[in-house]
């Protein structure tokens, strides 16, 4: 075998050896079961309260920006990302908290399609509404 050859069989060897993997099975994961946000995270879809449009963020392919999509929005409501919970009955937004927020627990609004009276909840047209559902989107960036 070639000294060049060995040398760097003796390296791959070494970089996974037992005590080497241990040390990466021993790594600490800290996991308290609350959502949180990392910044850069990913959302699929946007909604500017100042602005009113809500725009969706396709992989395969153009943004889609809907106008004037926001009905009505809660008094009050933290930036940042928010997974969006629908069943068949309701949807939900639930906040993933990014530092220095207001609230320190998981902050929960109402994604209500058409105009609403409910000071806890996030009213958008119908038809956006209908396009975040087709769209699938899970996580939403709101501002």
């Amino acid at each position: 075998m070639r000294p060049y050859l060995l040398a760097l069989t003796l390296v791959c060897v070494a970089a996974l050896s037992p005590s080497s993997r241990a040390q990466l099975d021993n790594s600490e994961i800290i996991d308290d079961g609350t959502p949180a946000w990392t910044a850069g995270g990913h959302y699929t879809a946007e909604i500017n309260l100042a602005q009113n449009t809500l725009t969706l963020l396709p992989l395969d392919g153009a943004d889609v920006v809907f106008e004037a999509a926001t009905v009505s929005r809660p008094r009050a409501m933290d930036a940042g990302v928010y997974l969006v919970d629908a069943s068949e009955h309701t949807m939900r937004l639930l906040s993933t908290h990014p530092e220095g927020v207001s609230t320190p627990h998981v902050e929960e609004r109402a994604l209500i399609s058409g105009v609403t009276s409910r000071i806890d909840a996030v009213g958008l047209k119908p038809e956006a509404v209908d396009a975040l559902l087709a769209a699938n989107v899970n996580a939403i960036l709101i501002y």
